[in-house]
């Protein structure tokens, strides 16, 4: 059942039941994929791999930026739908700009609207951790004053507190990635793995480098550990997603493809930093 937004009682109680708050496992979404009222909206509920709980993505974008920052090495922690709290730290900023602060559509009172960053994403470094957030529109959507204000708002109220504040527009790349992603990774995501962890040091033996052909090598999985077919392709799968050997994850749909390129050092922090808008 979606919950309300439209007063400051809504927000407080909201606030006392842990909504935004939180990190790792025990934080709250402000927003979650059941508050969305519109039926034809993009709506995501994944089980993260980096924390094991149900995230909420409402756009297609922050869907592919999630699959993306939840592979990487050094991400530890990503909260989507983050509130800009204290409610009146943005309507401060937003006055200093000069600028409307986002109101509540369709009350009599007009109630200030929380403001959120689509995902702040925790890092770590060797000294500590850094935390980007990320507002993730369309391209096209960032030639309209009334979204570039409230992006200025958002940017402002992070740069205040001293974290990187970045614009995700996506492109094909981080589509295609997200997709051989998500590929790779959701057998493990639904703990669907265990009957195969076994086989997994021993298969990554049999794979050799360069560009195989997928059913070859599941010929070889199914001949060498007596497996069926559909576990053959998952073995490798796992193989991919547990980063047990590392595949151009560029390459269009492995799902899809006859062949994969298995890649020596590959530098896969630098291709994630190429995609567009990261």
């Amino acid at each position: 059942m979606a919950r309300k937004f439209k007063s400051i009682n809504d927000y407080e109680r909201h606030l006392s039941n842990k909504w935004g708050i939180g990190d790792g496992e025990s934080y709250k979404p402000w927003f979650t994929a059941k508050d969305v009222k519109n039926n034809k909206a993009f709506r995501k509920e994944i089980t993260g791999l980096k924390v094991p709980r149900k995230h909420h993505l409402l756009s297609a974008l922050e869907y592919y930026l999630f699959l993306i920052m939840d592979f990487r090495h050094d991400v530890v922690d990503i909260r989507e739908q983050f509130p800009l709290f204290p409610l009146s730290l943005s309507r401060k900023i937003a006055l200093t700009l000069g600028v409307e602060h986002p109101k509540v559509i369709g009350t009599k009172t007009p109630t200030p609207f929380v403001m959120t960053t689509d995902l702040l994403v925790t890092f770590r470094t060797p000294e500590s951790f850094r935390y980007v957030a990320f507002c993730v529109k369309p391209e096209g959507e960032l030639c309209k004053p009334s979204i570039l204000k409230k992006i200025e708002i958002e940017r402002v109220w992070w740069e205040s507190i001293g974290v990187t504040f970045k614009i995700f527009i996506g492109n094909q790349q981080a589509k295609t990635q997200s997709h051989n992603i998500l590929w790779a990774t959701d057998i493990h995501r639904h703990g669907l793995n265990e009957h195969l962890n076994p086989f997994m040091s021993e298969a990554a033996q049999l794979v050799p480098e360069g560009k195989i052909s997928k059913r070859g090598l599941c010929d070889t999985f199914v001949e060498q550990f007596q497996l069926d077919a559909i576990d053959a392709i998952n073995l490798l799968r796992l193989l991919i997603g547990r980063k047990i050997i590392e595949v151009d994850l560029s390459q269009n749909q492995l799902d899809k493809s006859s062949t994969i390129t298995v890649t020596k050092n590959i530098n896969f922090r630098r291709e994630l930093a190429n995609v567009s808008g990261y």
